[in-house]
């Protein structure tokens, strides 16, 4: 399959962490620093999984479900994470944990 075309768009959630990204990803030569994490359904893992080449890593696979770019009204693609500097990957690694963190406190406050 086409590995540029992005998740189905989706309503920002309820729960997300909104990250500046230090170094930021460049796109058609602009360059996007505001994301937000969003939590990736078994769905969305499994849908990603399914259109990725062999080659391609399960990490950024679950990475590309996740970070959202609100200015470009979409998800990340594979290949855009990919390109992205460590140093936005250790931020984002950091806002991932919070943003777990949320997702087991709303479980939590509903059982």
């Amino acid at each position: 399959g086409n590995k540029m075309t992005a998740l189905k768009k989706t309503p920002t959630p309820e729960i997300h962490e909104k990250v500046k990204l230090p170094v930021g990803v460049t796109i058609n030569g602009k360059c996007y620093k505001d994301i937000e994490l969003h939590p990736v359904t078994i769905g969305a893992s499994y849908e990603s999984q399914i259109g990725a080449r062999e080659t391609d890593l399960l990490a950024i696979i679950d990475l590309s479900a996740m970070i959202y770019v609100p200015k470009l009204d979409r998800k990340l693609t594979y290949d855009e994470v990919h390109s992205m500097s460590r140093q936005d990957g250790f931020k984002i690694d950091h806002h991932r944990v919070l943003l777990e963190k949320k997702e087991r406190e709303q479980a939590t406050a509903s059982a």
